[in-house]
């Protein structure tokens, strides 16, 4: 089965669904989350798409591989996974959220999802970077500002709203895990500074 990679991280639901379930990472149901990722057979037609809103499922975006990022409500899995066209359904994990190159240690370019199973909730070293909290599609940032600046320990005023996207900065390890741990929240991407070429 095709392998699904989001935000420079990737894993096989089906090759490495043993290690997903030893990892705690296979949910018995969507009671956490309101997000989930649903890998399909083969694209969705209208009927399926139809069926699965029948089913109170949202699809918000396509994601490679053959992945649909759904929004979600009900905490019954086995009604999506039942389907006869869908080959694997999860909830949105935390480990999709937190990019490469904000862990430390990791290959900045990738990394495997079960490698960063668990998200550290606190870091013996710290350092602060400008990020990118971006949000799912169906949600407002402007909604989210104070639960944002909480779970980053900032002034909700030193906030900077984009379009899907809160922009702060925060420190690497628990307050960045915080911030992962946002249902709304998409994944976090570092900002890059823009440098000046001389002529």
């Amino acid at each position: 089965m095709a392998t699904i990679t989001i935000n420079g991280i990737s894993f096989d639901p089906i090759k490495q669904s043993i290690e997903l379930a030893a990892a705690g990472l296979y949910a018995a149901n969507a009671s956490e989350s309101n997000y989930i990722l649903i890998q399909t057979k083969a694209p969705l037609t209208k009927d399926q798409k139809a069926e699965l809103a029948a089913k109170h499922v949202a699809v918000l975006e396509y994601v490679p591989d053959q992945t649909y990022m759904c929004k979600y409500q009900p905490s019954d899995l086995e009604a999506i996974r039942s389907l006869p066209f869908v080959e694997w359904a999860n909830t949105y994990m935390k480990g999709f959220k937190i990019g490469p190159s904000l862990e430390s240690g990791s290959d900045p370019d990738s990394r495997s999802l079960l490698s960063f199973s668990l998200i550290p909730e606190k870091s013996s070293g710290s350092e602060s970077k400008i990020v990118d909290l971006v949000f799912h599609q169906d949600v407002d940032p402007k909604t989210m500002g104070h639960q944002v600046a909480l779970a980053a320990g900032m002034d909700p005023m030193n906030l900077h709203y984009g379009t899907h996207k809160i922009r702060l900065e925060v420190e690497t390890g628990e307050r960045l895990a915080n911030l992962a741990a946002i249902d709304e929240v998409r994944h976090i991407e570092p900002v890059v500074a823009k440098k000046l070429h001389h002529l």
